[in-house]
């Protein structure tokens, strides 16, 4: 990642594993439980008028469960340790720091038409072969909270950027089932986010050192988010950060995406992308008959344990990050 100022590089890698505790237990409800570990690492520099240089990783590791009983629930807990060295131009020379924070949050999907056919005891059905789809999932997250700073010098105290965010997002779309798996033919998903930054700051002057100071505090709740405002009515109020995506669904072979993003700061941009995956193709095959996945054999066994899952996006508009593509390529072994 070029940027017009420094040479900037992230690296980010993470390792995930889960399973299904319902598997193995007695439970009335679907239990899941998974545990992962993610890094990122970030370095930066330019030799421009006076030499700088930095370089931050951050640890991630994370605990979470599911719930599956007419409503979907999910919980987790992420511990997050971070350490910064700074290289300064002479007088200033080497600045280090290290914190240690965590996050976490929760998100709850309604199945709307599968809760109400549950509660009905009727399917809803849109014939013999298809069934509609309605999900409305909301999601709320508190991050990086805990220390109160994440760099410390005889100059600069930095707070850690905790954040309040809240999200929302709708899916409609049809599906059927193919060698007793179901299958999503297509679906569209639209989706807005709010998020608040909670630092405040005031200013305070020492004359005897001529040059400003700030202080810094966290304000409660959710800050600036207002739930009805930012997440029914798209609205923005200017002091918080929101974004709104949409991604259309075919066969579960190809995904088709799009997003936005404004807030203060001049965070302004879009992004456009397309997601392709071996697990829609392979149901796609077996509805045309042209493979079996329903019989043991090489077609079964990849249709219940491996997908594979390329991702592509890219920034557009008025945003330092455009023309920046991002590609994935994910092995999900089930």
């Amino acid at each position: 990642m070029h940027w017009t100022t420094f040479d900037q590089s992230l690296y980010a890698y993470s390792a995930n594993v889960g399973y299904n505790l319902s598997r193995i237990s007695h439970l009335p409800f679907g239990l899941s439980v998974g545990v992962g570990f993610s890094r990122l690492s970030m370095d930066a520099q330019t030799a421009r008028t006076l030499p700088f240089s930095f370089w931050e990783h951050q640890n991630n590791f994370t605990v979470a469960l599911g719930f599956d009983w007419l409503v979907r629930l999910g919980l987790g807990y992420t511990a997050q340790s971070f350490s910064t060295e700074i290289y300064n131009p002479a007088p200033i020379g080497v600045e280090n720091g290290a914190t240690n924070c965590s996050s976490y949050g929760a998100i709850l999907e309604i199945p709307v038409v599968a809760l109400a056919s549950s509660l009905s005891k009727k399917p809803l059905t849109i014939n013999t072969a298809l069934d509609p789809v309605l999900n409305l999932t909301l999601a709320w997250a508190e991050r990086n909270v805990g220390s109160d700073t994440s760099i410390v010098s005889p100059f600069v105290i930095e707070p850690i950027p905790r954040q309040s965010v809240l999200g929302l997002n709708l899916l409609l779309g049809i599906e059927t089932e193919v060698a007793g798996k179901r299958w999503r033919i297509l679906s569209f998903i639209f989706a807005r986010e709010a998020s608040d930054l909670l630092v405040a700051s005031s200013t305070y002057y020492l004359p005897a050192y001529g040059f400003p100071f700030y202080s810094y505090y966290y304000r409660g709740g959710l800050g600036d988010i207002s739930p009805i405002d930012n997440l029914i009515f798209g609205q923005s109020n200017g002091n918080m950060e929101m974004r709104r995506g949409w991604q259309l669904q075919v066969a579960e072979l190809l995904y088709l995406r799009g997003g936005s993003a404004t807030g203060p700061g001049g965070l302004n941009y879009s992004t456009l992308g397309f997601g392709l995956r071996l697990d829609g193709l392979v149901n796609t095959l077996a509805a045309y008959q042209l493979i079996d996945i329903a019989t043991p054999g090489i077609w079964k066994f990849i249709s219940g344990h491996l997908d594979l899952r390329y991702d592509h996006s890219a920034y557009s508009g008025d945003n330092s990050l455009t023309g920046t593509n991002f590609q994935s390529l994910n092995l999900i072994v089930k």
